[in-house]
C-alpha cells in the first residue's frame, strides 16, 4: 500500500480564474517579481539574494506540496473567482530541470528568528527560507535569476500533461461552476483535465455521516 507521501505528490498553485484561463489558454506558467509580495520579510531576502547574485532580475513563483486546507484557500484564492491548479510534481519539475535555464527550485526552509540569527543562510538557501510560523504553508518555490537583463515577467512554457486537476473556489455561486468548467474545457479541447469544486467548505459526505456513523459504545467510551 502507498503511503501518502507517494501517492499524493503532486504541486497545487492557489491563484485566480485570469490566471488560470492564462496558464491554459497559452500553455504557461508566469514568474513576477517578488518585490510586490504582501509579505515582506520574503521581498527583503529576495531582494538580498538578487543583491549577493549581482542579478539584474528575480522573478518568482509559489505552490505547496500540502493538501488542500482552508488557509490556502483564504491567503491566496479568497472568493468566487479563486482556483487551485494541481500539478503533477515529477512532470513539471523534470521539465523545468532539463528545459528551463536559470530556474532553480526547491522546497522552502522555515526558520525560528533566533535560528536565522545563529547562522545566515548560505546563498544557495536564501531564496527558500521563510520564518517559521508559514510553516504549515509547505511551500515550494521557483525562482528564475538572469544576471545579464532586466526582465519584469518570465513565462515557462508547460504541457497539459502537467496538469492534474483544476479546483474551482468553495466560495463560486454553484449556478456559476457548470459555465467555468464549461469555458475552461473550450481551452483545452485534446487534453483531459478534472476539473471540480471544491467541497471544503459543504460537504455532504461529511454532513450526512452524523446518520450514517456508527454510535460509540458508551461503556467502551467512558473507560
Amino acid at each position: 500500500m502507498k503511503n501518502r507521501s507517494d501517492s499524493d505528490r503532486h504541486l497545487r498553485r492557489y491563484t485566480n480564474l485570469a490566471s488560470v484561463i492564462d496558464t491554459l489558454l497559452y500553455r504557461r506558467l508566469t514568474l513576477l517579481d517578488p518585490q510586490r509580495w504582501e509579505d515582506k520579510n520574503d521581498s527583503v531576502f529576495l531582494a538580498a539574494y538578487k543583491e549577493r547574485m549581482k542579478a539584474k532580475t528575480v522573478l518568482a513563483l509559489c505552490f505547496t506540496t500540502s493538501s488542500e486546507t482552508y488557509h490556502h484557500w483564504r491567503s491566496y484564492s479568497y472568493g468566487a473567482d479563486g482556483a487551485c491548479i494541481e500539478f503533477h510534481d515529477d512532470v513539471l519539475l523534470d521539465h523545468l530541470r532539463q528545459n528551463c535555464e536559470g530556474v532553480i527550485h526547491r522546497k522552502v526552509i522555515y526558520k525560528e528568528i533566533v535560528e536565522l540569527e545563529a547562522t545566515l543562510p548560505t546563498d544557495d538557501e536564501l531564496p527558500f527560507v521563510k520564518r517559521y510560523p508559514y510553516v504549515g504553508e509547505d511551500e515550494y518555490r521557483l525562482i528564475y535569476v538572469c544576471k545579464n537583463r532586466r526582465e519584469t515577467t518570465k513565462h515557462i512554457t508547460i504541457g497539459f500533461d502537467m496538469i492534474r486537476r483544476i479546483t474551482l473556489s468553495p466560495w463560486m455561486p454553484q449556478p456559476l461552476v457548470k459555465s467555468v468548467k464549461k469555458g475552461l474545457e473550450l481551452l483545452t479541447p485534446d487534453a483531459k483535465i478534472e476539473t471540480y469544486q471544491s467541497k471544503l467548505i459543504d460537504y455532504p459526505r461529511w454532513q450526512s455521516a452524523l446518520k450514517r456513523g456508527k454510535r460509540p459504545d458508551p461503556i467502551t467510551a467512558n473507560k
